[in-house]
């Protein structure tokens, strides 16, 4: 049977519908082998419905067995080693063997076991484990830690001593001037105890790993490889695998991005070591997460320039960095150079080996181009939006700021018409300035943005990625640019179409064009994060740890030392680089609270119709609310607000009817009767109930919720709207909405719902009607472990509703011990 094949019988046997298998085969899910490495983040990414990723989800827990299993069984002889298809939760040991329930065993699966069977038998059968010997070490192998140390100077440092060395062999460990030196690092123990060992380390600091060139990759490869000999991990029948794979790595090389193979390298080794397959098997799935392509240069050698040197009149054959002149000659301000062009000298140094030297070099030296197409029509003219009018208030600000770019020679007065002549709109700053926006996107159709073809897309860093460098007890510090984009000159093919026209204030209107990237056109994000990762790359060869997010640089190190040196060095190499540091920006950490943006929204309205300083407002009804609400909150707060946890809580589901309502979280439930519980209840309207039931959970459940994503599952839309808007008109609501982002704030969570159809919500449809008979039964016989004791329902519900249940259903009131 071909693995297609068996991929759609297992899709098949597990109940999964043929769009859910066609999505597993598309992104490259294709055998028995890449199922076992499928996680719940590559689910997500599957466009399949909720129930759908629920259902694989669970599918896959069932057939594959936990790592820490994998990795136990790992470390046994192959004839000795437990099968994996007996090592399942809830097994009892009886004699020398595993009794095992059907039903444990997914019994109504034989197809999956035996193939499982098979797989675990062909696995061994290519695998050279060493032997294990009697205090359970595996020969061959070090104890010591694996964890990779970046330290300049020598360092005393405590270290744990583990049975056995779990980590895969990674190319950074490897990256020295000795080709058969893989220990970058000198270790001298200096003592020892039972739980660890102090040891004095001394050597160079190990390279990143998008740092390394080609060469140093190879010659580490080489040593990885005398490594895996000597410890007899290859031999004569898988040496030639392990040289396939080289092989395959240098072809990948050809045809993507050198840094994004060495992560698919890198990654590839982690999984081989956990999962002992042979090398050079094909994970189809790493390739789409890690490889990205090469981006091809366009070739401007062919385009014809309109403009020549002559036709920028006297004086201006330069014009970037230099003053114009008006078309009668006479010379607008005095000449002067550029402060503000990158330096292309330091820039060369320092992108000596880097992967994207050629397209930066290029930009630096004739300007980055932010058109693709060269078709430009020959006249587009369009009129500057109301704000860049010099009646607006704004105007006196941005006509200083544009003398400034003028001055600078950001700003050239045009001495023949430019092709576009786009909108200038002035917008204000939280600093008191101004912003020129240069509007690319108008006129629709012939506009500088529709020059723009496809172009590679960039991913910015997030604070994620942040939460995953910072750690207890780090230091930060920040770095920010002064108007980042007028650093950034662009080619003169680009300088035809960023015309615009500015009336001066003795009521004359100048035509002039931008030779630096413009704040609004497509590609000034993509350019600028090029240019701002290529300094983090600069700084991560230095030794150091930094996010970048566009013209935002952000230091993460260990010891306040270290963070200023990092700093320092920082700015020293920004400024040497070309760029303004802006010193005095800070910002407040607006989003501590993140419930607390819900009741900010009608205090900002309603002073904001107010038309004078002197004019008041009656704070009343939900205004007052609001006010009342954070003078609570902030008298509990502590000010401190932590990371959100990546992965989030998906098991919460909620339900209400008329006469009940009920949740389901994590093995946990509760159950309400609207008459016994909340007899004011009694009146609500269906969608109140619902929202209730949401507001019920999250209190049953919001300790628990710290810290986290949470998605709430609910089949009422009013809900979900109400509780993704955080608002809503209805005053019951908004009343719930106050109590659960106070919750949310309280805890620290984010709270977003979901929608799912009634006939999908089976669980909590069940619980919400455990006053019908139907449900009862259902939800108590198939739902709850058994026996079941009604000693154990007082805990998911009151002993009002308890009462109420089992007088309905058994006619008496029943005591602790009745079953």
């Amino acid at each position: 049977m071909e693995d297609i094949e068996k991929v759609r019988a297992w899709a098949t046997a597990k109940k999964l519908d043929e769009h859910t298998a066609d999505q597993l085969l598309i992104n490259g899910f294709n055998s028995i082998e890449s199922l076992s490495l499928l996680t719940l983040e590559d689910i997500q990414t599957f466009d399949i419905p909720l129930g759908q990723e629920k259902m694989l989800m669970r599918a896959v827990d069932k057939t594959f067995v936990k790592e820490t299993q994998v990795s136990g069984a790992s470390n046994m002889a192959p004839d000795d080693a437990e099968p994996q298809s007996d090592r399942r939760a809830g097994s009892s040991i009886t004699g020398s063997g595993l009794d095992v329930h059907p039903h444990q065993r997914d019994g109504d699966d034989p197809y999956i076991w035996a193939l499982m069977d098979q797989l675990k038998t062909n696995q061994f059968s290519a695998t050279v484990l060493p032997e294990t010997s009697q205090n359970g070490t595996q020969q061959g192998t070090v104890p010591g830690v694996s964890n990779i140390f970046s330290w300049q100077d020598p360092q005393l440092c405590l270290k744990s001593v583990p049975i056995v060395d779990s980590k895969h062999l990674d190319i950074i460990d490897f990256v020295c001037s000795n080709v058969f030196q893989s220990d970058i690092n000198n270790e001298s123990l200096i003592s020892q105890a039972n739980g660890g060992q102090l040891v004095f380390k001394s050597g160079p600091v190990k390279p990143k790993l998008e740092s390394i060139t080609l060469c140093q990759w190879s010659m580490a490869n080489i040593s990885i490889m005398y490594k895996l000999l000597e410890t007899g991990a290859l031999n004569s029948q898988n040496y030639l695998d392990y040289m396939s794979y080289s092989k395959r790595i240098y072809q990948l090389i050809t045809c993507y991005d050198m840094v994004s193979v060495f992560f698919y390298d890198r990654e590839y080794r982690c999984l081989q070591h956990q999962h002992k397959f042979r090398w050079c098997t094909d994970v189809p799935h790493l390739q789409t997460v890690f490889l990205r392509p090469r981006f091809q240069q366009p070739n401007y050698n062919n385009v014809n320039m309109s403009n020549s040197s002559k036709s920028w009149g006297k004086g201006t054959s330069k014009p970037t960095g230099y003053a114009s002149y008006t078309n009668a000659g006479k010379e607008i301000c005095r000449r002067v150079k550029s402060l503000r062009d990158l330096n292309l000298k330091v820039w060369q140094l320092e992108l000596e080996n880097d992967f994207d030297k050629s397209f930066l070099l290029n930009g630096i030296e004739n300007g980055f181009d932010i058109i693709s197409k060269f078709e430009i029509p020959s006249f587009v003219e369009l009129k500057n939006h109301p704000s860049a009018n010099p009646k607006n208030p704004l105007y006196d600000k941005a006509h200083a700021q544009i003398l400034i770019e003028i001055e600078n020679g950001n700003y050239l007065f045009a001495q023949s018409t430019p092709k576009i002549i786009s909108p200038l709109g002035i917008i204000p700053k939280p600093d008191g300035g101004v912003r020129i926006i240069h509007d690319c996107s108008r006129p629709e159709g012939t506009s500088v943005n529709d020059l723009v073809g496809e172009f590679p897309k960039q991913k910015f860093q997030t604070i994620d990625d942040a939460a995953k460098l910072v750690a207890s007890n780090y230091f930060l510090a920040k770095v920010d640019l002064k108007s980042a984009y007028r650093s950034v000159r662009i080619s003169k093919q680009s300088q035809q179409v960023t015309g615009f026209k500015w009336v001066f204030p003795n009521g004359i209107e100048h035509t002039l064009y931008d030779c630096k990237l413009p704040f609004g056109a497509k590609l000034a994000p993509s350019i600028f994060h090029r240019l701002s990762q290529a300094v983090k790359r600069m700084m991560s060869r230095r030794g150091f740890t930094i996010v970048a997010y566009l013209d935002d640089f952000l230091i993460f190190e260990p010891t306040q030392a270290r963070c200023l040196e990092a700093l320092n060095t920082l700015v020293r190499l920004l400024c040497s680089l070309g760029f303004l540091i802006k010193s005095c920006k800070l910002n407040w950490a607006s989003a501590v609270v993140h419930g607390g943006r819900v009741f900010l929204r009608r205090i900002i309205n309603s002073f904001t119709c107010l038309r004078q300083d002197w004019h008041k407002i009656r704070v009343q009804g939900e205004l007052l609310a609001d006010i009342t609400w954070w003078q609570d909150f902030i008298a509990s707060f502590n000010g401190k607000s932590l990371i959100l946890d990546k992965i989030p809580v998906t098991s919460v589901i909620t339900d209400a009817c008329r006469s009940g309502g009920g949740g389901f979280h994590d093995l946990d439930w509760f159950y309400v009767n609207w008459e016994q519980d909340f007899p004011g209840c009694s009146s609500f309207h269906i969608n109140e109930l619902e929202a209730f039931s949401v507001i019920l959970a999250a209190k049953r459940w919001s300790s628990s919720w710290e810290n986290k994503r949470v998605i709430v599952l609910c089949d009422n839309m009013a809900t979900v709207a109400c509780i993704n808007k955080c608002t809503c008109r209805n005053k019951i609501l908004m009343g719930f909405l106050r109590e659960l982002f106070w919750l949310s704030a309280s805890f620290n969570f984010h709270i977003k719902a979901v929608h799912v159809p009634g006939s999908s919500n089976v669980l909590a449809d069940h619980i919400s009607r455990l006053q019908e008979s139907s449900s009862f039964e259902f939800f108590m016989r198939y739902c709850l472990p058994q026996p079941l004791f009604i000693s154990q329902l007082y805990e998911h519900m009151s002993n009002a509703a308890l009462s109420f249940l089992l007088f309905r259903h058994t006619g008496h009131q029943g005591s602790e011990g009745t079953r």
